[in-house]
Formats: C-alpha cells, structure tokens, sequence
C-alpha cells in the first residue's frame, strides 16, 4: 500500500519544489516551499509567505578588460525594494586616470540627464584625513579620479530603483592605487526624479574592468 494512502499521510507528505504562481493554495503555518522560478525558500507565517533568504542573488556576470557594462534588462524588479551589487575588478589602465561612475537604465537606454545628486567622501594612505565633493550631474559618482587603480572593490546598496520613488544609493568602496596607496571611499547619492529603472550601467573613463559583479535582492520581509 502506498504510503500516500495511509490515513493522515496528506498532512505529512507535502510538496515543497513550486513556483511563485504554484503556491500551495491552502498553505498551513509554518510550511516550506521552495520555489523553482525565483530560487528562494520561503515559508507561510499564518497570513503570507516570508522569504527565508535575506539576499537573494539575481544576477552575476564576470566582464574582462571593458569601459562599461550593463545589467540585463528587468535586473530590477517590483519583487525587491532594495538591492545590493557587489563587485571586484582588476582595472586595466596604465598610470591614466581614471572614474568611476554608475547610471541608471530604463528598458535598455541610460539616464544621462543631469538628474543625479552624488556626494562622495574618501581617505586614503597618501593623504592626512578625508576629502569631500558633492554635485548635481549625470551620474553617481563612486569612484572619484584616482591614478590608475589597481584594485577595485565596491559594496553598495540601490534604494527603490524599480519603484516610483527617488532612487538612492550608498554603499562602501576600497581601491588600490599604483599599488602603493590604500583608498576608503563612501559614495552617496539620490535622484531628482521619480522615475522607474530597471537596470545600470557602469562606466570607467579610461582603461576597463576586469573581474566580477553580482546583484543581490534584497528580502522585504
């Protein structure tokens, strides 16, 4: 006799591999599932479904020796608020200067409007204290003209891109240049406009990246 007909055995045996639209549909407190399309575990709180991974990664792409690169479209959606993008470069340049900046992208094309408020502060081993600048421009900054990095690695965090919101972002970058001098840079920035993007690009002035990037949703609940 299979187990499935044992009595009970429904309240036991349950699947837990669906999609987000294959959701048990008469879910229990406390149940499981995992779901195939969006690969993030959740489970049923008594009113709605909590996602289990607090980021979940929606995108990785290693890039070798270019001036730019671009998320794919619709990287960005209503299913997060927040984002985290995570990335490590070997910069390619020889003694150019070099910035660094991102864009926000709407259905394959850039904002390169002059709606960018950034904010960018940075200390290093070569110099005593720290730095400042602040402008309203065409992009944000996050890495302002250093002399050929060797190194790059950024951790930051996009605030409602995919919403009708004014979108932010802050995060921490350290990069190394001509392998002598150490530098902590914190980017900030907020956009003038409520617009909806769904992707970014991210461009360097001179020379190109070389490593890897990740993008990570960030759970709402």
């Amino acid at each position: 006799m299979p187990l499935s007909s044992v009595l009970g055995a429904a309240t036991v045996i349950r699947s837990g591999v669906v999609t987000s639209t294959t959701r048990p549909s008469s879910p229990y407190a406390g149940q499981l599932i995992y779901e195939s399309d969006t690969n993030r575990l959740a489970a049923y709180n008594g009113s709605a479904w909590v996602t289990q991974n607090g980021l979940q990664l929606i995108a990785s792409q290693s890039v070798s020796g270019v001036s730019s690169f671009s998320f794919a479209d619709s990287t960005f959606t209503s299913t997060y608020e927040c984002y985290r993008i995570v990335g490590s470069f070997t910069m390619n340049a020889s003694g150019a200067s070099q910035t660094v900046t991102m864009r926000l992208r709407a259905s394959g094309t850039d904002n390169s409007n002059s709606e960018y408020i950034t904010a960018n502060m940075r200390g290093s081993t070569a110099i005593a204290g720290a730095t400042a600048s602040s402008s309203t421009t065409t992009s944000f900054l996050i890495v302002p003209a250093m002399t050929a990095p060797n190194r790059l690695n950024f951790d930051l965090t996009l605030y409602n891109p995919k919403a009708t919101d004014y979108t932010a972002i802050s995060g921490t970058v350290s990069a190394l240049q001509n392998n002598t001098d150490m530098f902590a840079i914190v980017p900030t920035g907020v956009m003038t406009v409520t617009t909806s993007y769904d992707s970014a690009t991210f461009t360097v002035t001179s020379g190109g990246f070389t490593g890897k990037y990740r993008v990570y949703g960030i759970a709402n609940n």
